[in-house]
């Protein structure tokens, strides 16, 4: 939202307020001002968040998000994804921009870049929304309340884990977030000198990435395996040994067997967890403990000594987002940061209790479960903050056979995006009863309603789809199309 400059709501004013800049934020006020009736019943809108990031990030190619963007008819589509390329960060930062700066000019709205800190019923009428900015604390009344800002937080050690000397952090150099090391302004350990990069997702691969492009000795640290980084998107493929072994089981994809490095710059260590960050001279000193099944490797599969106490020019935490019901901070009882990380799970869990006793609190469009809400249908929580509540997680994908899991699972597959943000994006869609039947202009994927009708009629064809277009990405062909047909009427027969 750099195109935009921070309008602030009013003291004493109610709103319509939706929490999250990023994209599931901007799919769902696009899908909201394509309704017939009113959704915001008069109210002004607010949107509370932080900027999305992605503009202030050294460029790279994403690897996600390529079909999505023309889900919810955006205005701009992409210019960086012919045939078999990855979205650049900078193109998707602008594509944002401009539609946040044609839904302003479409309905205008306040914009406070803040972080939430509190939701609490506001009586038997709405919400207090409570944010920090700059310093400050706001508080704003809302009649309706849509939650579109992601899981939580990102995910913090301990201060009891971390040396005085280093934090808060990322304010030291040495010591750097997933999202900190990413920024174009960040200063970077120099050539040569040994990293590490602590965390398995998207993130931590693109700060490995950076890491070995600076010419660095890196090592990447994970507490569970690393293979799961390579599986829902090909972006990271570069980073191992290849060709990766795919295997696709109960419409699940896994690599099946132990990744190595590719890079001799780059070594992996799986099962590891960080006991300790301390300040060591002009290095950062990381106490590992080695959690049963730590493996330690180099490029050739060699195994590495067992970590222990490690020297490092730059440390990078890129520990993924809070998302899970509170649970006391395991290293210090009491701990603050219990509070402060704790994800929209746990800061929802209140209001969302009697809707859930009373089996009211799912979204539900055409047999899919999409959304969360409260008893009153108030409070709506969209995209990630819906799927990874461990409620939900739990619930709709454990069964591979779900329409929900199948639908998504096309989308995400077919277009070689990561399968949070497919979700995120297309659960925000369909909670506003709104579907893109037009065609994909960003070429990497059929039509919504081909995919649905795809998913209802040959599940078997489907998944033989996805694995074909795990090679290649286009729109649907007519070839593909007859295919599809001619399926369904054997079927039939």
């Amino acid at each position: 939202m750099r195109t935009l400059k921070p309008n602030r709501a009013s003291p004493g004013q109610t709103y319509y307020v939706i929490v999250g800049c990023g994209v599931t934020a901007a799919v769902n006020y696009t899908t909201l001002l394509a309704a017939a009736h009113d959704p915001f019943e008069g109210y002004e809108v607010l949107f509370i968040g932080e900027p999305e990031p992605w503009g202030e990030y050294n460029p790279l190619p994403m690897g996600q998000w390529p079909s999505i963007l023309a889900t919810p008819s955006f205005q701009r589509q992409l210019h960086s994804v012919p045939q078999n390329q990855f979205v650049a960060s900078a193109d998707f930062s602008t594509r944002i921009d401009d539609q946040w700066a044609w839904l302003y000019h479409q309905r205008p709205f306040h914009y406070s870049p803040g972080l939430v800190t509190s939701v609490r019923p506001h009586g038997s009428h709405g919400f207090d929304v409570t944010w920090e900015e700059n310093g400050s604390t706001y508080q704003v009344h809302a009649a309706h309340l849509d939650m579109c800002g992601g899981p939580g937080p990102p995910r913090r050690l301990c201060q009891n884990q971390v040396s005085a000397a280093l934090w808060p952090y990322p304010t030291s150099l040495l010591l750097q977030t997933g999202e900190s090391y990413l920024r174009k302004t960040t200063k970077l350990a120099e050539p040569g000198e040994r990293v590490a990069v602590i965390g398995g997702g998207p993130t931590a691969a693109w700060c490995v990435e950076r890491a070995l492009n600076n010419r660095n000795q890196v090592l990447w640290v994970s507490k569970e395996s690393l293979n799961p980084a390579f599986v829902s998107s090909r972006r990271n493929d570069a980073l191992a040994q290849t060709p990766l072994r795919r295997e696709r089981k109960n419409r699940v994809t896994t690599v099946t067997y132990s990744v190595f490095p590719k890079s001799p710059d780059l070594a992996f260590a799986e099962f590891y967890d960080v006991s300790y960050v301390h300040h060591h001279g002009s290095t950062v000193g990381v106490d590992f403990s080695p959690l049963g099944r730590d493996r330690h490797v180099d490029n050739t599969g060699s195994p590495l000594p067992r970590l222990g106490q490690e020297s490092f020019a730059q440390v990078i935490l890129a520990l993924g987002q809070e998302s899970g019901i509170e649970a006391p901070c395991e290293h210090a009882p009491g701990c603050p940061l219990t509070r402060e990380a704790s994800s929209w799970a746990t800061r929802l869990d209140g209001i969302l209790s009697i809707a859930f006793r009373n089996d009211r609190h799912l979204i539900l469009r055409n047999g899919m479960e999409v959304g969360l809400q409260s008893d009153d249908g108030k409070l709506r929580v969209l995209g990630a903050a819906f799927l990874t509540h461990p409620y939900v997680a739990y619930d709709v994908f454990r069964d591979v056979n779900s329409e929900l899991f199948h639908y998504v699972a096309s989308l995400t597959e077919q277009a070689q995006v990561n399968s949070g943000a497919a979700m995120a994006t297309m659960t925000a869609a369909l909670a506003n009863d709104y579907f893109g039947y037009q065609p994909n202009y960003n070429r990497n994927s059929a039509t919504l309603n081909q995919l649905k009708a795809l998913h209802g009629v040959a599940p078997e064809y489907a998944e033989f789809l996805h694995d074909v277009r795990t090679y290649r990405i286009h729109p649907v062909t007519n070839d593909e199309a007859n295919a599809v047909q001619q399926y369904t009427r054997d079927r039939s027969n």
